[in-house]
Parts: structure tokens; sequence; C-alpha cells
């Protein structure tokens, strides 16, 4: 009877690994390859990250198709309201710091130059129905009035205030907390919320709250401030009318809560990972709030099924990018799909088949007896 040493299991196993980790890497390179070769999308970078196989990180296509600038794994994009989930994570850690209580009205909360009388549901709202959208205070993106808006801002600063008064003296959707709807205008509220709490931008709190201890030093709000230390490295494209074309500087909102953070692949996966792998971000107590689901909402994340799996997620699209991270807690699996196109259709597809691949590859080492 041949008798096999602990280390050459060991070994075995970590040969199998690398093997399986090589093999991972080139099938999640021609899914993204093949499948932006098959699409209008110009450049994407992809994610994938598990105890198994540590992190994987590949990126295809173009950063800048008029330079001929090749996509890099480390290219930033606008994560648009990807920004919620973390400024969802900034008021739960107020939250355990006694600093706001996530059931009161935000009445109370709102700065003075925010007109109660005219805003829908702003005498009965809570903070906590604003992050879940559950308010019935509508969403200012889908008034005409906001394109209008849009038109007039362009080299000037939106504030989250220009935005509100678009929805002012309409109808609420429904009675605050009496259903869902997605809207905006209820992050923009938390983001005045913070800032009149904090006595600092909502940039400053998100940073102080979450980018600094996770040392998320790409990760940042896209405001005037921010420049030039941190820039967008990534061009975003948007295809109109059969035409491809560069709408990085469309100024449709930059730098407000409801989507104006600009982040890598690297840095998302860091965040998602202290936050839904480890739990290390928030208390027990704060995570199972923020993952408690009313029409599959939770406070800044909702949840998604992919391939009949269930995933912590959150997507985003904003002037010429689209991108969306994934937690499959199941498989401890974070998938970051991030593009430079308004329109991007690969999304789905890409985390789909890397899913599908990641289950059928991943190999777990059998349990050692204790002798």
């Amino acid at each position: 009877m041949i008798k096999v040493s602990r280390s050459m299991i060991y070994l075995c196993l970590f040969l199998i690994t690398s093997l399986v980790f090589a093999t991972c890497l080139e099938r999640f390179k021609t899914i993204l390859s093949k499948t932006l070769e098959s699409s209008s999308t110009r450049g994407a970078v992809v994610l994938v990250s598990s105890p198994e196989l540590g992190t994987l990180v590949f990126a295809s296509g173009f950063a800048d198709k008029g330079k001929q600038i090749k996509m890099q794994e480390g290219n930033n994009f606008r994560i648009a309201s990807m920004s919620k989930t973390f400024l969802a994570v900034t008021l739960l850690k107020l939250a355990e710091q006694n600093k706001i209580n996530l059931d009161a009205k935000i009445m109370d909360l709102l700065p003075q130059d925010i007109d109660l009388n005219r805003l829908p549901n702003g005498k009965t709202a809570t903070v906590r129905q604003l992050m879940q959208m559950r308010s019935g205070i509508p969403n200012y993106t889908n008034y005409e009035e906001f394109y209008t808006l849009v038109d007039n801002m362009v080299d000037k600063r939106w504030t989250p205030e220009k935005c509100i008064e678009v929805i002012y003296d309409e109808k609420p959707s429904f009675a605050a907390g009496g259903s869902y709807e997605y809207s905006n205008t209820n992050y923009l509220l938390l983001q005045l919320i913070v800032e009149k709490l904090t006595g600092k931008s909502y940039a400053a709190a998100i940073d102080e709250q979450v980018l600094q201890p996770l040392h998320l030093n790409n990760t940042f709000v896209e405001t005037p401030e921010a420049q030039p230390a941190n820039e967008l490295t990534t061009h975003g494209y948007h295809l109109d009318g059969g035409i491809v074309r560069d709408v990085t500087f469309y100024n449709d909102g930059f730098g407000m809560a409801d989507s104006g953070m600009v982040s890598t692949a690297a840095d998302l996966n860091v965040f998602i990972q202290a936050l839904l792998r480890d739990k290390t971000l928030l208390t027990p107590e704060s995570l199972a709030a923020m993952l408690t689901l009313k029409d599959d909402y939770g406070l800044g994340i909702y949840r998604e099924e992919v391939n009949h799996q269930p995933a912590w997620t959150h997507n985003g699209d904003s002037s010429g990018f689209q991108g969306q991270y994934y937690y499959f807690a199941r498989e401890k699996l974070i998938i970051v799909v991030l593009t430079n196109d308004y329109s991007s259709e690969i999304i789905e597809g890409v985390v789909s088949k890397t899913l599908s691949i990641y289950q059928s590859m991943t190999v777990r080492a059998p349990e050692l007896e204790t002798q």
C-alpha cells in the first residue's frame, strides 16, 4: 500500500488549482473578446473573484476608440447608480455611530431650502424609505424638464436642489412606504441629509466612512474638486442612429449622489468583498437591515437571478458607461463588469457564461483527516 504524504496531497492540489486558474482565465478572456466582437460596445473590464480562484481581471476593446488606446485592467469608469450602494453603506455606518435614525422622517433632517410643502411625501417619508425606494417621491429623470436642465447645465455644476425642484408640486407615486418605485430623487435627498448631518460634502462623508478604511484609492466622486488628482481614464460611448458617438463629456448630472462616482473593477471587488463576503464593513445588524428586501430591493442593493442563482447586485448607466457588480453568496463569487457603452447589451451574457464556467471548473480541496 502506497502511503501519500500530506505535503504531496497539497502539492497536487496546488498544481490542479494553478491549471484551473490558467484555464479559467483564458476561457473568461475568450468570452469577453468574442462578445465584444459581436456588439457595439467599445471596451470592457471584467473581474472574477472567489476564495478558490483568487482574483482574475481581464480587459478587452478600447478605452479611447478615437486614439486607438486599448482598455487596461486598471482603467476607471463611471459607475453611475452603483454609487447608491456606497451612500447606503455610509448612512448605515452613521446609524451605527448613533448619528442618524433610519426611521426618522426626512422633514426633520433636510436643509431649509428644500420646500417640504412642495415636495411630494416630504412630510411623511423616512430615511429608510428613501434608501429602499419606497418613499413615493417621483423620479426626477422621468420628466421632460430634466432633459431641458441637461441642455442648460453645460459647463455648470449640478446640485441636488435643482433636480429636486423638477418634481415640486407633482403628485406622489403612492403613500410613503406603500409600494416600490425606483427613484433617483431619493438619493439626492439622502445626499442633502448626509451633508447637513456631517457638515461635509457627501463625497467627504463617503471618503471618511468607506473609501479611506478600505484604501480605495482609485474610487472618487466626480466633482471639480476631484481634479486633477483623480481623472476619468476611459472614454464613454453611445450608439445613436447606428453611429457610435463619444459622449464622455455629456453632462447628465456629474458628481451627485444618485450616480456620481468613478471606480475600478479592483476597487469594487474590495468594497463588495468587505461588505458581503468578509462582512467586515458593517455590523451584522446593519448588514441584515441592508439585505432585508421588499419587492427585491434592500437598502441601496437588490437581488437578481443569474442562471437560476441568486446574486446581490446593483447596476448603473450614465453618460457613456454601463456596468454591474454581482455577489453570489453560495459560491462566495464576485463578478464585476464595467463597460464604456451607455447602451451596452453584453453584461447579462458575460455574467451568465462566466458563472457557468466558474461552476463547472471550480476545484475544491477534499477534506483531510486529522490524525
